[in-house]
């Protein structure tokens, strides 16, 4: 009868097996991912580019480019008022459905997560800004505060000066 005997140098792969095996696992995640943001998303049924519903690359580039407001809104232009920009992001340009996404009427308010809040703390202080905020009573204070100067009739009152700026601008 053989004995098994344990080599050590068996058992420890090589920098390029361990890069082959990282390559490997990274692909099959990706084509996993791909396969079930196909078959089982909750957001497959949402319209939107092909690219969509397997990367966010093209949201991120626009992002970083600055440019990812107009980039969104083509995507409405061709997709319509809910569109897929991403696998697990939707933009809605529907007033009555942000409302409803958004609205915290009969809903009780709910904490950000800290990281979320830490994102926005630009000062790099312990002093957030109106997003940063990850506690919901202390946002819904400084809401209320700033909350007059961005309500309808206060857009609608600046109306003037903001269409004055926007003909100043250069195309």
């Amino acid at each position: 009868m053989a004995s098994l005997t344990f080599n050590p140098a068996l058992a420890k792969p090589s920098f390029s097996e361990a890069l082959l095996w990282g390559v490997v696992s990274l692909v099959a995640y990706y084509f996993l991912s791909a396969v079930y943001c196909l078959l089982f998303s909750n957001l497959k049924h949402v319209p939107g580019p092909w690219w969509s519903l397997f990367t966010n690359i093209p949201d991120f580039f626009h992002l970083l480019g600055g440019d990812r407001a107009l980039f969104i809104d083509n995507l409405h232009k061709k997709y319509g008022r809910v569109v897929r920009v991403a696998p697990n992001i939707v933009s809605v340009h529907d007033t009555e459905s942000i409302k409803q996404i958004y609205g915290a009427v009969g809903r009780k308010p709910f904490d950000k997560q800290k990281l979320f809040a830490g994102i926005f703390n630009f000062r790099g202080n312990n002093y957030p800004n109106l997003v940063g905020f990850w506690n919901a009573r202390d946002a819904m204070k400084r809401r209320k505060l700033y909350g007059q100067a961005f309500s309808t009739g206060s857009i609608l009152h600046m109306e003037a000066t903001f269409q004055k700026f926007v003909s100043l601008s250069p195309r």
